[in-house]
This record gives C-alpha cells, structure tokens and sequence, in this order.
C-alpha cells in the first residue's frame, strides 16, 4: 500500500485525539485526505478508510501501550526448612526464635519440638518431647513459657480431643501438664494481660463425632485454673487476637 507523506498529516496524533473526540475528526480528516489526493494523486485511505477502522487502530495502540509497562520483579521468599515435614501443628514465636510443636504426617502424630532461628534460618528439633498431638493451639506469656491447649490426640487405636494443658518452658526445656477442662480441638488462644482466652473449637462425641463449639474458657495464671466465661453467639472452629496487649 502506498504512503502519503504530505507534511501536515500526522495520523498517530489523530488517533490520540480521536481517543476524547467524536465523528467531527474523521471527517476532517478525510476532507484533508481528498484535498491532498487531488492534489498529489495519494491515494492511501481517504475514502475508504472507515469509522470503525480507525476505532480498531486506537484500541490496538491503547492495548499494546498498556501491555508494554514493565512490571516490578517479585522479592524472594525466604526459606525456612523444617527436620520434619507435617500438617496441623502448631506454632509461636517468643522474642527469640520460632517453635513448631506436633502435628502429623504419613507415619502419625508426631509429638516433638523444633525450634526455628530466625538468624541463621536454621530449625533444630529440641531434646524433649510434648504429647503427640495436631490442630491444637500454642500461646507465649511474654516470659519464659509456652502454653498448649487441645487438639487431637492419639491413644490405644483411638482418636480423642485433648484433654491436657502442656508448658513448655523455653529457657530450662521442660514440660509440666495440668488438666484442661472442656477439652477443644481447632480452638484459638490468644494472651490478654494476665489470662489466656481459648476460643471455640470442636468437641467429640462418640455418637455424633466432632461438633464445633462455642466455649470461651480462661487460663489465669495466677491460679492456674482454666476458667468458663460467656459463650460466643456461634459455634465455631475460628482464629482469636489480642489486640493493645
């Protein structure tokens, strides 16, 4: 097709234009078109160029214009490696390092302890074992210990819901036990000034099998005592926060 390289047509500027205006440029630009043909026999698109084509070429350019802008590269993700691979544990962070407590893989519940440095990205399984459990909850009281509720457990060829409290103190590496009262598994605790609240959760019974829960139960640490407060509106497995503590 041949060109017409008469000076004063621009027909990149046109399309700009045409972009915030209406049919009055086209036929501007086809008057301006004819006259330069009659004058210098260019015969590129004047008469046949149409609306509808000049619509496709400034959608193209605005398109192409839009797919051309660079996008930023994605940061890197850091990766942390655990010794072993599992699902439905639990973990907490204390001011120091981050700790992984029980879940289960292939081969069952698993009931240790790893311990991830956030430094050196390393995680080191501890020399000390919890009960086997998954889908418990864990909760740093700002000190030196670790509180565990709930959960599944794993006894005798049965499952069960928890019913047992683990602390696990950081610093000497040990473990306590008290009871825990109205045992939950997928319940959530969060530390609120001298109490831990467990939220919700699901309960067992052998009849019906899991039903969700909604207890509101909590820990004081003062007397040790997991005590019942007013229930949630509904029965939920759900995530709880503290928030100002």
């Amino acid at each position: 097709m041949a060109k017409c390289k008469q000076p004063g047509i621009d027909l990149q500027l046109f399309v700009y234009n045409f972009s915030f205006t209406t049919e009055r440029p086209v036929r501007n630009l086809k008057q301006l078109m004819e006259s330069h043909t009659n004058q210098r026999g260019c015969t590129m698109f004047a008469a046949a160029l149409s609306f509808k084509r000049l619509f496709a070429v400034a959608l193209t350019l605005v398109v192409a214009g839009c797919a051309s802008a660079p996008e930023a590269p994605a940061p890197k993700a850091e990766s942390f490696t655990l010794k072993h691979a599992r699902f439905g544990h639990t973990a907490v962070a204390d001011d120091e390092a981050i700790y992984v407590f029980g879940g289960t893989n292939e081969r069952g519940f698993i009931g240790n302890i790893e311990r991830i440095d956030p430094v050196t990205k390393t995680s080191t399984v501890l020399p000390v074992r919890i009960m086997p459990r998954r889908y418990a909850s864990a909760v740093w009281d700002g000190g030196e210990l670790i509180y565990i509720f709930g959960g599944d457990g794993f006894q005798q060829g049965n499952y069960h819901v928890e019913p047992t409290i683990e602390i696990f103190n950081t610093r000497t590496r040990k473990v306590s036990r008290t009871k825990m009262h109205l045992p939950r598994r997928l319940n959530s605790a969060a530390r609120l000034g001298e109490q831990i609240y467990v939220v919700g959760g699901s309960t067992f019974d052998a009849d019906s099998g899991f039903r969700t829960s909604p207890l509101v139960t909590a820990y004081n640490f003062n007397n040790e005592q997991l005590n019942r407060l007013a229930d949630l509106p509904d029965a939920r497995d759900t995530q709880v926060f503290a928030v100002g503590e």
